[in-house]
């Protein structure tokens, strides 16, 4: 359902996480600091360069994925802030239907960063967040909580993610064609075989009824 790339700039100490839905083209993007990282790892203290690897690793398959990595979209920041510090002091992965309904309550808001607020004019902004499960051994388990809110796509941005969509959908195909080409091809060719084959079988089957036929015509002068 989402494309996800992650980015790790050691250079700047930035860790950047960007989803994008595939089904209604919402992006959601944010960069995370030294320090906010240092946050979010203060559980299983973990470096920026370690936690970039081990996000990379838990989105390289689906099994990984299913295992250790959950998505949650809600209304605003503040629901998807206060539900990051739920998961941050589970030892367990989230229940992928996990409710926002038991999030937002006193003292669970947690503190939501300037750039994920809203103005007070602004349309409220959802939010994504992503919780990646890491459990080094039997004793330690932690969940690592990221925040990122919805990011607005202009008009061309949504066309040219979806037109790049296409692009990809329309090359799987041709490949997929090209496949189906080759598979038929070697098909017509088995067939062709198989024709001869029993054309030659055919040929040997005349062979055969002409040399039978002429063993009796001789047996039967010979009893004559």
């Amino acid at each position: 359902k989402f494309d996800v790339t992650v980015d790790f700039d050691a250079d700047a100490s930035k860790l950047s996480l960007h989803f994008i839905n595939k089904t209604n083209v919402k992006n959601f993007q944010q960069i995370f600091t030294k320090a906010e990282i240092a946050k979010i790892t203060a559980r299983c203290q973990l470096s920026m360069q370690h936690l970039y690897e081990l996000i990379v690793d838990q989105l390289s398959s689906t099994e990984f994925i299913e295992q250790s990595c959950r998505v949650f979209v809600y209304g605003d920041a503040k629901q998807a802030m206060a539900k990051s510090t739920i998961f941050a002091q589970s030892t367990e992965v989230p229940s992928a239907t996990s409710n926002v309904s038991d999030a937002v309550g006193d003292g669970d808001e947690g503190k939501l960063d300037d750039t994920m607020l809203n103005n007070v004019n602004d349309k409220p902004r959802a939010a994504l967040l992503f919780v990646t499960h890491f459990n080094p051994s039997k004793y330690l388990h932690c969940n690592f909580c990221f925040v990122a809110p919805e990011k607005h796509l202009s008009d061309v941005d949504r066309f040219m993610i979806k037109f790049n969509e296409v692009q990809i959908e329309n090359q799987q195909l041709k490949s997929e064609n090209e496949q189906l080409k080759q598979g038929l091809d070697v098909i017509t060719q088995n067939v062709q075989q198989l024709q001869q084959k029993m054309q030659s079988m055919q040929q040997q089957q005349n062979a055969s009824k002409n040399e039978n036929a002429q063993l009796q015509q001789k047996m039967q002068s010979m009893q004559q």
